[in-house]
């Protein structure tokens, strides 16, 4: 779990130059806990679609190196945790979150 911490804030327009013109894939391990009723509702689309269409409230770098987005989601928030290749983003797993995390420092 602590790989997993946010350890820092990432402004947008960090977050645009991290993503910008690049391939966005989605792993398979990023389905892998849901329901058959939760894969009928999020797809790789669903998931390419809030990466690249909606603005997130929060974005964070994560102590593994990978990043987390946080979008409104109904009366949640959905976290996306993704990597930055050279080449491309992969979207490596998302879940629904009640809350946004509070760095310690801020």
């Amino acid at each position: 779990m602590a790989n997993t911490k946010i350890v820092s804030k990432v402004t947008k327009e960090e977050f645009t130059d991290l993503t910008a013109s690049k391939e966005i894939r989605v792993s398979p391990h990023a389905f892998f806990r849901l329901s058959d009723p939760q894969r009928e509702q999020f797809t790789k689309q669903t998931l390419i679609n809030f990466f690249q269409h909606h603005q997130p409230v929060f974005i964070g770098k994560q102590a593994n190196e990978n990043y987390s987005t946080f979008y409104g989601y109904q009366q949640h928030y959905l976290r996306i945790v993704f990597a930055v290749k050279e080449h491309y983003i992969e979207i490596i797993t998302f879940l629904c979150i009640k809350r946004i995390p509070v760095l310690e420092h801020d």
